[in-house]
């Protein structure tokens, strides 16, 4: 199962120039994921990015809470890719 690439979507910023928080959404093959907040463009894209991967399945968090990554095999078919 391969992907195509991450489209980064900028749905709202707030605050003011100097103090800025950006809300940044992923859409992958037509699906939006759920935008996330963070204090610079990179860092919500970033998160934004991850929350779509634990979304879609291609990362769970382990009993430890570490990020693992799963074979698209082993992933439950999301209707994505």
């Amino acid at each position: 199962c391969e992907l195509p690439p991450p489209t980064y979507l900028l749905v709202d910023e707030q605050g003011p120039d100097h103090s800025k928080s950006f809300a940044v959404a992923v859409e992958i093959d037509g699906e939006r994921y759920q935008a996330c907040w963070a204090r610079s463009k990179k860092r919500a894209e970033q998160k934004a990015a991850l929350s779509a991967l634990k979304d879609i399945g291609l990362i769970v968090l382990d009993d430890d809470d570490r990020l693992v990554y799963r074979e698209p095999s082993d992933t439950p078919s999301t209707g994505v890719g």
